[in-house]
């Protein structure tokens, strides 16, 4: 079951409990305070406001330095992207960011929406849905019910460090702190 999240407290005569482990109730918290404008660039932004950088780029190629005009610039096909089919191929890139890791969902031109997969610190992946004068929905991957949303079109994993892990990293490799 989806439920609306707002900064301030659980919307006004809502039933529903709000059990949100701390740290998906912060992403949440941020993805509420997305501007106006493009939703997936505002929630990107709130969440990395320094930028991200290409795990494993080579010196002076798109994504070698931290930043975001590389990654937002180059959607849906250039470094950090991955080509994704359906609602359910979602799952395996959301592992590879890895537990605390954001992966930013990319749709045909024109949606209006944003959805994110953020891991929770205890493993579990969730979704949240950013529209535009709303408050953020959340709901857990598992959960989610994709009736009346296109599939994206590519995703682009991001882990706790901010590095963009693509579609060849293997986890399990990191064994400095960031």
């Amino acid at each position: 079951m989806a439920v609306s999240v707002s900064a301030a407290a659980p919307e006004a005569g809502s039933s529903i409990p709000i059990t949100l482990p701390p740290d998906v109730r912060l992403i949440s918290d941020l993805a509420a305070t997305v501007p106006t404008g493009d939703p997936v660039r505002g929630l990107f932004d709130v969440r990395f406001p320094v930028g991200v950088r290409l795990r494993n780029a080579t010196p002076g190629e798109p994504g070698s330095l931290t930043g975001s005009t590389w990654l937002m610039a180059s959607a849906p096909d250039g470094p950090g992207w991955q080509p994704i089919g359906s609602w359910g191929e979602l799952a395996g890139p959301a592992r590879t960011a890895g537990r605390g890791g954001l992966t930013l969902l990319w749709f045909a031109a024109g949606a209006s929406d944003a959805f994110a997969v953020h891991n929770a610190r205890d493993g579990a992946p969730w979704l949240i849905h950013v529209r535009r004068g709303q408050a953020p929905e959340v709901v857990r991957l598992d959960e989610f019910d994709p009736a009346g949303h296109a599939p994206p079109v590519a995703v682009a994993a991001i882990d706790w460090c901010a590095e963009v892990r693509h579609p060849s990293y293997r986890p399990g490799g990191r064994t400095e702190p960031c």
